[in-house]
């Protein structure tokens, strides 16, 4: 019988690919510090699946914070000076500051 689209065969395949892909996958406690930002109003990804990521990164020895936004949903980066982007901006830079990467 071939292999089409909705085979087990398929399906698995594309399991193990998605399982690979997802970050969790990767967590070791040596990654580099997180910053994650989410949207309290995307309605593609669940706030849970950030805070879930975070809990999974400190559980495995990493570094994380987690800045959520109200309002703003999945990708909201490109508001043109919105007060919003430039905090979150302005985050992401004290974020680098404090790793010491130096934006100052």
């Amino acid at each position: 019988m071939p292999q089409g689209r909705g085979s087990p065969r398929r399906f698995d395949e594309v399991r193990r690919l998605s399982l690979d892909a997802s970050p969790l996958a990767w967590l070791d406690g040596h990654e580099p510090p997180f910053l994650l930002f989410h949207g309290m109003a995307d309605t593609l990804i669940p706030v849970s699946e950030s805070e879930m990521l975070l809990q999974k990164i400190i559980e495995s020895g990493g570094q994380a914070s987690l800045i959520t936004v109200a309002k703003a949903r999945h990708g909201f980066f490109g508001w043109p000076s919105s007060p919003q982007e430039q905090a979150t901006w302005q985050q992401t830079l004290d974020f680098l500051d404090a790793q010491g990467v130096g934006t100052k």
